[in-house]
């Protein structure tokens, strides 16, 4: 994860942050985020500052309790490396991106809520072809 303002003397203003987070899911550690302390801390400042962000779980669905001001979140329930590049890919607006949740968020979102947004590159080719139809 990149380093936030408040902690590195980076840029002043971020303008996107992508959190990549991985965490196994602990059994019987209630709201366990399972992301170390110094993660847990520049997350949090993310959050609390309102930076925007986009943070993808590639393990654990259930950080997004620990952390809900997280306004846009992407879960992937694996690390492969198939299920990064595939993320990537719909993070560039290069692939759909579809899905629905076959678990709970318990106190955010229920089982089977979920998305549907086309690849930016396959609107804006939809979009052309749609015009030149009309002239």
């Amino acid at each position: 994860m990149r380093r936030c303002k408040k902690h590195s003397n980076g840029p002043s203003r971020l303008t996107l942050v992508i959190a990549s987070l991985y965490s196994k899911v602990r059994s019987g550690q209630a709201r366990s985020t399972g992301l170390p302390q110094p993660g847990e801390r520049v997350l949090s400042s993310l959050v609390a500052d309102k930076t925007p962000m986009v943070a993808i779980s590639f393990g654990n669905p259930y950080l997004l309790q620990s952390f809900p001001g997280i306004r846009t979140y992407l879960v992937t329930y694996g690390d492969m490396p198939s299920l990064q590049e595939a993320t990537a890919l719909a993070i560039l607006g290069k692939i759909d991106i579809v899905g629905k949740l076959p678990i709970s968020l318990p106190g955010l979102y229920p089982r089977g809520t979920g998305i549907q947004l086309h690849a930016v590159q396959r609107a804006v080719a939809n979009s052309s072809s749609q015009e030149r139809s009309r002239e």
